[in-house]
């Protein structure tokens, strides 16, 4: 899909949309980029191949990335629709407790927002702990 729509590279995290541990993420280039697509580290795969030169990196610990085919799995199964509901539900209602807790204030209308809301907390007010 993306290579159809004309896109040379995408990459994204994936801790953040699919609930994986933080550092997951992935990197698709088009076929005909991948020449001038390199890694930042160069470890033993350098010269073997686009997918070889990012697959192992150094002294990296690679478990994080253990999680991703069950994360994506249970992703499908439960729906991107659903998940997105959930998560705007606790922004609201993580929204409304400041507001009533701490007389914090929201630059946009509670509700307004799908997954992040800035949240102001009044000058030297800090919540407790």
């Amino acid at each position: 899909a993306l290579g159809e729509a004309g896109v040379s590279a995408y990459t994204s995290n994936l801790h953040k949309w699919v609930c994986t541990p933080k550092g997951t993420a992935f990197l698709w280039v088009r076929k005909d980029a991948q020449r001038w697509v390199r890694p930042i580290t160069i470890s033993h795969g350098y010269g073997l191949g686009f997918t070889r030169e990012f697959l192992w990196q150094a002294t990296n610990d690679y478990t994080a990335y253990l999680t991703v085919p069950t994360a994506i799995a249970f992703f499908r199964k439960v729906g991107p629709e659903r998940i997105l509901a959930y998560n705007k539900a606790l922004v609201d209602a993580g929204a409304r407790r400041a507001v009533a807790a701490w007389g914090a204030s929201v630059k946009y209308p509670i509700g307004s927002a799908s997954t992040m809301l800035c949240v102001s907390l009044p000058a030297g007010k800090l919540p407790a702990t």
